[in-house]
Formats: structure tokens, C-alpha cells, sequence
């Protein structure tokens, strides 16, 4: 299954406020996760509208997804590098 990878938060929020389903993180060499969302194409097609600015989303929804990753993140700190985390149902 191919996946659209991003390890900007603020980017996974919009997807997740966009109905893209967040499928797991992984871990990387670098010390920083990657958000992997189903539906790669549709995921890039949002992607690319919210870093060009014209994403409407509704804000309480976009805060509301952005806390839950970054809680999802911090309780991942028994994570050792290359593992891959699978994603409960947070969404």
C-alpha cells in the first residue's frame, strides 16, 4: 500500500480535518516522524492546496486534530528508530 508522507504537523492536521485517514508514523534515521496518509493522491491534491494558502478549513476542527497529533507524538517516546507505529482509531 503506497502512502502520502509528510513530517509537518501542521500539514497532517489539515489532511485529517480533510477526511484523509492518518495510517500510522514512522519513526525515521533522522529523529523526526513521518505522518503516512491512505489515499496518496488526494492527500498530495490537499497537500498542495494548504501550502499554497487556499484551504478553507473549519479552525476549531484544524486546533482540534493538531492537539491529538501532537499528544499521539509525545506518547510515542518508547520509540526506537526505523520502527513503524500503527494508529489507533484517535480521528
Amino acid at each position: 500500500m503506497e502512502f502520502y508522507k509528510t513530517k509537518d504537523i501542521g500539514e497532517a492536521s489539515a489532511l485529517i480535518n480533510n477526511g484523509l485517514k492518518l495510517n500510522k508514523l514512522e519513526y525515521n534515521a533522522e529523529g523526526y516522524f513521518l505522518f503516512c496518509f491512505e489515499s496518496p493522491k488526494l492527500a498530495e491534491v490537499v497537500a498542495h492546496t494548504y501550502w499554497f494558502g487556499n484551504l478553507t478549513q473549519n479552525v476549531k476542527k484544524y486546533n482540534e486534530a493538531l492537539q491529538n497529533l501532537k499528544d499521539m507524538v509525545h506518547s510515542q517516546a518508547e520509540i526506537v528508530k526505523g520502527r513503524t507505529v500503527s494508529v489507533k482509531e484517535r480521528f
